[in-house]
């Protein structure tokens, strides 16, 4: 006798089905939409189910069940994917959330504990969105963390948050906690980063060694100990190189957006004078003076980065900082007050350039004060270095500050706290300092103020030749 080729069937009394069998968790119009979605996120443009299938479905399956929460939640997850285009849909989402929270916190039955988790998690997501309720975002983390302690792009995202209030610390926690979830976590990784990234920017080059031991241990367990003070230099190095290689291309097309700003600012010159006097022309010369502002500050941000390099001379330092004061007092209503060593030794490098980065940070410190009515100080003493004296010039300001988690993004091209700002001011003097193989350090808190050091050695002749400022930040030669 032949071998049955189907599986047999068994047969219920009381007609085709089971009595009392749960209704499926979706009807079949709702698979189809969402496999359709999927067909097109996938490059079929035949699949013929878009968002609005998927949200018909769904609000039909609402209607059909509602008091399912597995529903309930897709719907709250379709509406905080609209949420930057619907402001509406997430406080409605938000709303529904803490309903739903507010439902299993008591709910006695077992296995509710992940459900929980998506919830908090869900509402963690929502709450990012809103600057009033970060403090409350951090919390929601925290809970579905607290019931999901595996949940490794939960622990990411609340370390990004940490990090942008200024707690490395905490940070680190949270990433070393993802880590020891899962060691081959890409984000954890790149969040990792962003925590070195300010301890290199900060000069902590002790807790940089710190760091970079814990991240270890937290990957591999007992890693930590061989990193020894190696990584983190190697680190440090493979960051410039990285920026090296996006200043290369910024200054690949720089020139490029400089000629653009050009012809804008040139026609709407032109524009202006067509317009004779009234409301129009006043408003395109103040484009046209915004623009030109912009130019002239692209086209400095591309001269420092020329390659032919800085040339060397002799500058006397107190008169250097004489000059700088008077020019940035000149466009700005902010007491900058003096406070020069009677006695300091000369610099070799270029004049102009130093003249510029220095005047780029006083202007900054300068703009930072004219809002809130803070005050400035310059100061220059001469410093050891280990064996040449070096120069330390300090531009410190009571102004607002800047927070802790932007102070790893200040010389990067284009970042600014300015609303007018082009970003390039202190990207222009990290450069020119460096060319110059000094430092720049910054220190700065919000609501006491920002402290900029600038470690300038005196005798470049250890050196043999003063860097060049090329594209891709690497060190050349000038006689």
């Amino acid at each position: 006798m032949r071998g049955r080729l189907w599986p047999h069937r068994r047969r219920h009394r009381g007609g085709r089905g089971r009595r009392g069998a749960s209704p499926p968790d979706a009807p079949l119009g709702l698979y189809r939409a969402l496999l359709g979605s999927a067909r097109q996120a996938h490059g079929d443009r035949d699949a013929g189910a878009g968002d609005a299938d998927i949200d018909a479905a769904l609000q039909a399956e609402a209607a059909r069940r509602p008091d399912s929460r597995v529903v309930r939640l897709r719907v709250i997850e379709r509406q905080l994917r609209r949420r930057y285009q619907d402001t509406a849909a997430r406080a409605g989402a938000v709303e529904e959330l803490e309903r739903i929270a507010g439902e299993l916190a008591d709910d006695p039955r077992h296995g509710t504990s992940v459900e929980r988790a998506r919830v908090w998690f869900l509402l963690a997501a929502a709450y990012e969105d809103d600057p009033a309720a970060v403090g409350r975002a951090e919390d929601a983390y925290r809970k579905g963390l607290s019931l999901r302690p595996g949940h490794a792009l939960a622990a990411c995202r609340l370390a990004l948050l940490i990090l942008e209030r200024g707690d490395a610390e905490g940070a680190l926690a949270e990433i070393e906690r993802a880590l020891r979830i899962d060691a081959g976590f890409g984000l954890a990784w790149r969040n990792a980063a962003r925590v070195l990234d300010t301890s290199i920017n900060l000069g902590d080059g002790h807790g940089l060694a710190d760091v970079v031991g814990r991240l270890l241990d937290a990957a591999y367990p007992g890693a930590g100990s061989a990193a020894g003070t190696v990584a983190p230099r190697l680190l440090a190095a493979t960051a410039e190189v990285a920026r090296g290689d996006v200043l290369t291309g910024v200054y690949a097309h720089g020139h490029r957006v400089k000629n653009v700003l050009g012809i804008i600012g040139s026609r709407t010159r032109s524009a202006r004078k067509l317009a004779g006097e009234g409301e129009l022309s006043d408003r395109l010369r103040e484009l046209e003076r915004e623009v030109t502002s912009l130019y002239e500050e692209w086209a400095q941000y591309l001269r420092s980065m020329q390659e032919t390099g800085p040339t060397l001379e002799v500058v006397a330092v107190a008169p250097l900082i004489d000059d700088v004061v008077a020019a940035a007092a000149s466009k700005a209503a902010t007491t900058i007050d003096v406070a020069v060593a009677s006695t300091l030794p000369d610099l070799r490098g270029d004049r102009l350039l130093l003249r510029e980065a220095l005047l780029n940070l006083v202007s900054n410190a300068a703009e930072a004060c004219a809002q809130t009515g803070g005050q400035v100080k310059v100061s220059a003493r001469p410093v050891s270095s280990g064996g040449a004296p070096a120069i330390e010039v300090i531009v410190a300001d009571t102004g607002p500050g800047i927070p802790r988690s932007e102070l790893g993004r200040i010389f990067v091209p284009g970042y600014t706290t300015k609303e007018t700002g082009s970003g390039v001011g202190l990207t222009i003097a990290e450069r020119v300092v460096a060319a110059h193989h000094g430092r720049i350090l910054v220190d700065s808190e919000e609501g006491r103020g920002t402290t900029v050091t600038v470690i300038l050695p005196t005798d470049l002749g250890g050196f043999a030749t003063l860097g060049t400022l090329g594209p891709r930040g690497e060190p050349g030669a000038v006689t």
